[in-house]
């Protein structure tokens, strides 16, 4: 058996978790506690990833006791309940001692830890884990041959019903030489913060008069943006850590970005003027170069925005012809020709070309858009025609209908005999109930899965035995409760083939 530390995640609280071993899969139901403080209680058993686990919930200041003893006496109260309602622990350890406040609590009892646990056991158990902390107290040497009383006798911390007593009230300070006293300090205290006030006064004056003088010279600080395209900034390190004032100013001058770098000095040896702006030279393409090196460059007039007041006075947007597909050895365009050629060309017949794939190509007309861009302009002749879409008949959709008509109720009745088959094959589980007297377990709906007819507070019935379950897929969360065992909650998977195990501890 494995012992685990958690903290559930919605609420915090802090649980001990027990592991039971895999071949106890089921639920068990811890005998009940005598009633004793040291004792922890198991809260809850449940399920995960097919082991059973046993959580006991611990205090808000929970945390593993060390003090020896401490220890000893805590778990010697807990062992002494145990022991005299017949019981034992069975895994006494240091992972089941923890510190609640100044007492010490012990957990994991009722666990199956043992099949056959005796007190000695856990006698001999506690005298281990108090050398393991460091050494027993001296009354417990012989604790191996000590029964729990016992040993609480030796120990001396067996509860007494006598109430602690009360301590004495501290008398109370004479107040004769009390203010007087105070007097003294106030009047020492009030001298030093005169002092550092004077101190400081003079110090604001002379850290004004260097700000003065620092404003009546001339550039003595040159602030300089960095440009973002200087990949090396050792070099920017380096002056600005040479440039830094032997002695600090008194006050921080004006904010500043990180990517300013501050120089101090005479503006005119460290600040170089600013270059020139270079302007490209304008590329010449056509001419020679001797005619472009002498020739000066022309004025551009300036445009005239102006409209005419005859709207029929603006010219119509230019229309250019290109032919696409010509190549220069099939058809040759000649360099000068007259807009009668253009026309005569694109109306006459003979104006296709024959590409060098054999393709005959018609010219095509683009004119400019108002955002300079490209319009290809065609005819209403060329365009492509609409495609005419293609009307099924009637009877066709009809058809179609029918068949899926068809199709939904075989679905739905395929459905329903899957339904009643599974539901012959699935809603039935076993219960068996092992362990001390066999007792008839009450088993309760605490949460039904969704859609289930069974309503939280439903009894299903008792174990051993098979009980059957709604045809109700899922997950259903039930109550055990036995005689004499404390009442325990775990989860249920419905359809179940495997029996479910009862361990009555």
């Amino acid at each position: 058996m494995q012992t685990l530390y958690g903290v559930e995640r919605v609420t915090g609280i802090a649980a001990l978790l027990h592991r039971l071993p895999p071949e106890r899969y089921g639920l068990m139901l811890p005998p009940s506690l005598p009633p004793s403080s040291s004792l922890l209680p198991v809260t809850e058993m449940d399920d995960w990833d097919g082991y059973l686990y046993a959580v006991t919930e611990l205090p808000h200041t929970a945390a593993l006791a060390t003090h020896p003893t401490e220890v000893a006496a805590g778990v010697l109260t807990a062992l002494d309940a145990l022991h005299g309602a017949g019981m034992a622990h069975g895994g006494v350890g240091l992972e089941q001692f923890w510190q609640v406040g100044r007492a010490v609590q012990l957990a994991g009892a009722g666990l199956p830890w043992q099949e056959h646990a005796t007190p000695e056991g856990d006698m001999q158990a506690l005298g281990v884990a108090l050398d393991a902390l460091g050494g027993r107290p001296t009354a417990l040497r012989r604790l191996e041959t000590m029964t729990a009383a016992q040993a609480l006798t030796a120990l001396g911390t067996k509860p007494s019903t006598e109430a602690p007593p009360t301590p004495p009230a501290a008398p109370r300070p004479s107040q004769t030489t009390a203010p007087v006293t105070a007097v003294q300090e106030s009047s020492s205290v009030s001298e030093k913060p005169q002092e550092k006030q004077q101190a400081q006064a003079q110090k604001k004056a002379q850290e004004a008069q260097k700000q003065v003088q620092a404003q009546e010279q001339p550039a003595d600080i040159v602030i300089s943006p960095v440009s973002p395209s200087i990949p090396d900034t050792s070099e920017v390190k380096a002056d600005e850590a040479t440039a830094v004032p032997s002695e600090p100013s008194g006050q921080g001058g004006p904010y500043r970005s990180a990517s300013d770098i501050i120089v101090i000095g005479d503006a005119s040896d460290t600040a170089n003027p600013p270059a020139p702006r270079l302007v490209p030279a304008p590329i010449r393409i056509g001419f020679d170069e001797t005619s472009a090196s002498d020739a000066a460059p022309a004025e551009v007039p300036p445009l005239d925005w102006t409209l005419p007041a005859d709207p029929q006075a603006v010219p119509p947007v230019p229309v250019v012809l290109i032919e696409i597909g010509s190549s220069p050895e099939v058809a040759p365009l000649a360099v000068n020709r007259s807009p009668a050629a253009y026309s005569a060309d694109s109306q006459s017949p003979a104006a296709e070309t024959i590409t060098a794939s054999g393709r005959r190509l018609q010219p095509v007309r683009i004119g400019w858009e108002e955002d300079n861009s490209w319009r290809v302009v065609k005819p209403l002749s060329e365009r492509p025609a609409a495609v005419p879409r293609l009307r099924l008949p009637v009877w066709v959709l009809s058809v179609l209908v029918l068949v899926v008509l068809a199709a939904g109720v075989w679905l739905a009745l395929s459905s329903q005999s899957a339904r009643r088959t599974g539901s012959a094959v699935c809603c039935s589980v076993t219960f068996q109930v092992k362990g001390q007297g066999a007792e008839p377990v009450k088993i309760t709906v605490v949460q039904p899965p969704p859609g289930s007819p069974l309503e939280a507070g439903t009894v299903i019935g008792t174990a051993p035995g098979e009980l059957k379950f709604p045809d109700v897929r899922g997950t259903y969360r039930l109550k055990f409760e036995a005689k004499g065992h404390a009442a325990m909650m775990s989860n249920l998977n419905v359809p179940s083939s495997a029996p479910f195990v009862i361990l009555l501890k």
